[in-house]
């Protein structure tokens, strides 16, 4: 249904800017659009993308972001039907996709795939544990995210997801405790998901709970 809407939206804007422009200028994101292969998308690139530096250039914006979006969308749902016959690594960077762009439901069947053919792989149940706290399935989310745990000891952003979500619950001195786990951890966060002054602010906070409560 989202991704209908999402058709449509763009459709509706297209015409819009035709109405608006002429047409001509447009002309390239409407081919695009209509027969949505790699050749008509390099076309309207380099067309728009020159258009950059001129007194076009919102014109050009926008029909480059609809352009990104149509592609994104396109290379989503041919990597969906061929979901089966994909690595595990492009299962994981696909779910990671849908869930940056707020599909949270979508990328958590595909994360479900994921934790039943490698069900010790930390990541997928972290990211899992994410998408379902954005759906606000929030005991779901906490179960999710102890399994990232349970796979990977040092896993550190899983315990502060674990912790923020805990928090969520009303489990406030259960959520230090994840917190005060996680704090051995940190070293562990070699690539910096984590920033410190968030995580500094998340303890807080959930001390400011307890102590009110």
């Amino acid at each position: 249904m989202k991704r209908i809407l999402v058709v449509v939206i763009i459709g509706c804007f297209t015409s819009l800017l035709l109405a608006q422009h002429g047409g001509g200028d447009f002309e390239k994101l409407m081919k695009y659009q209509q027969e949505p292969n790699f050749d008509n998308l390099d076309v309207a690139l380099e067309y728009y993308q020159k258009l950059m530096g001129t007194e076009e250039k919102e014109m050009a914006q926008i029909a480059l972001a609809n352009l990104h979006m149509i592609a994104m969308n396109n290379v989503i749902d041919e990597m969906k039907n061929d979901l089966d016959s994909l690595s595990l690594g492009s299962k994981f960077q696909l779910a990671n996709l849908l869930l940056e762009n707020n599909r949270f439901a979508e990328s958590i069947e595909i994360y479900d795939n994921l934790n039943s053919t490698s069900p010790k792989w930390s990541c997928p149940w972290r990211h899992k544990g994410e998408a379902l706290y954005e759906l606000n399935n929030l005991e779901d989310a906490e179960i999710a995210t102890l399994k990232a745990i349970e796979t990977r000891e040092d896993h550190y952003d899983a315990y502060i997801q674990l912790a923020k979500i805990q928090m969520e619950l009303g489990k406030y001195k259960t959520a230090l405790e994840t917190m005060e786990k996680g704090s051995k951890y940190v070293e562990a966060d070699i690539e910096g998901e984590v920033d410190s002054d968030e995580v500094k602010a998340l303890k807080l906070q959930i001390e400011n709970l307890i102590n009110n409560n």
